[in-house]
């Protein structure tokens, strides 16, 4: 069966044209293990790492583990989203350049179409990605608000890295969720 899986996985990644250091990558995997897994040299993958693979490949678990090389995979292609797979870093040194609010205002149009897109997606194969372009939207529009605000103070303009968008963000869920009752059911 390991085989079998390891050639549905191969022929899953090779008909979407991914290498397998990418496979690797969305599935939080090394390159090896999962050079291993579409080996065969994997005596028995886990459910998890079949999971993740899966996942990363955007197939449903079960049409790896089909039995049978005549299987195709069903393979789910991700929406193009170049702005929501920026780094973090690299979306904080865009912002910090932007110097106008008609920019800031098309990286907006941008952000908010990748997210229009993972919202049509299917939600469990894209959850991680389309928080990141949540959060990246809010980054984006927090600039373009300093930016496009002609009357506001040109110290109040400060530039906001994501990961304080970030933390600001958890802080509001905690303290939300203080504020919630905690009803148990009896």
């Amino acid at each position: 069966m390991d085989t079998i899986v390891g050639k549905n996985i191969r022929r899953a990644r090779e008909d979407q044209g991914l290498l397998v250091s990418e496979v690797a990558r969305r599935a939080g995997l090394t390159v090896s293990g999962v050079q291993f897994v579409e080996q065969g040299k994997v005596q028995n993958p886990t459910v998890g790492t079949v999971m993740k693979i899966a996942e990363a490949l955007g197939v449903d678990p079960g049409d790896l583990l089909t039995r049978g090389v005549e299987t195709t995979p069903k393979v789910v292609a991700l929406p193009r989203t170049p702005l929501a797979d920026t780094a973090p870093e690299d979306l904080d040194a865009l912002l910090e350049n932007t110097r106008s609010a008609a920019s800031s205002s098309k990286l907006l149009d941008a952000i908010e179409a990748e997210e229009r897109d993972l919202v049509e997606f299917a939600p469990r194969h894209i959850g991680p990605k389309l928080d990141r372009a949540r959060l990246y939207r809010m980054a984006i529009t927090d600039r373009w608000v300093k930016l496009a605000d002609k009357k506001r103070e040109p110290g109040s303009n400060r530039f906001k890295p994501v990961s304080e968008i970030a933390e600001e963000l958890d802080a509001g869920r905690e303290s939300q969720a203080e504020r919630e009752p905690n009803v148990e059911a009896s």
